[in-house]
């Protein structure tokens, strides 16, 4: 397993590269930012899979960063991408012990995808960040603050190892 996974860091270092390239040479082209915010959470991914956390948290808060430049450019396409990075992000905060700083992450993740039109891609993420807000430590801040609308229903549920959280706009 670990030697598949550094062999896939060895790719993705490649395919970085490349398309930081691509992007310096055509900084006019949001698609070579696109490309290279995917790349670079696909990256901290697979750093996190190595139990290299501080170098997938800094893949993973430039890919956020270039998923909230995208954001201006087209909110639709771009947000829910940016949310997920911000629940990946709060997830590789967590593993390094900055609770706050994940909480602060899976909570802007929550209220990023809760602004979403629903559709199954939002509510997955959304149950994602949310479950992630219960369980590692962060149960302690309230899930119920962040700024749920009143038209969908939340479901918190109990369990051994924390609670685990769904949204819908369909009731339960």
């Amino acid at each position: 397993r670990s030697g598949n996974l550094d062999r896939a860091r060895r790719r993705g270092e490649q395919a970085i590269a490349l398309c930081r390239d691509l992007a310096a040479a055509e900084p006019d082209d949001p698609q070579h930012r696109r490309v290279l915010a995917s790349l670079l959470y696909n990256h901290a991914v697979i750093l996190n899979g190595m139990d290299r956390r501080a170098a997938a948290l800094s893949a993973i808060q430039e890919a956020s960063q270039l998923y909230e430049e995208l954001v201006a450019i087209d909110p639709a396409a771009f947000e829910p991408l940016y949310a997920d990075a911000q629940t990946r992000l709060g997830a590789t905060y967590t593993g390094l012990g900055r609770t706050e700083e994940a909480v602060a992450c899976h909570r802007l993740a929550v209220t990023t995808f809760l602004s979403l039109p629903p559709d199954v891609t939002v509510e997955r993420g959304v149950a994602r960040a949310m479950s992630m807000l219960a369980i590692g430590g962060c149960s302690r801040y309230a899930v119920s603050e962040c700024q749920i609308p009143p038209k969908l229903t939340v479901s918190c549920a109990s369990l051994s190892t924390g609670m685990m959280c769904g949204w819908s706009s369909r009731p339960f």
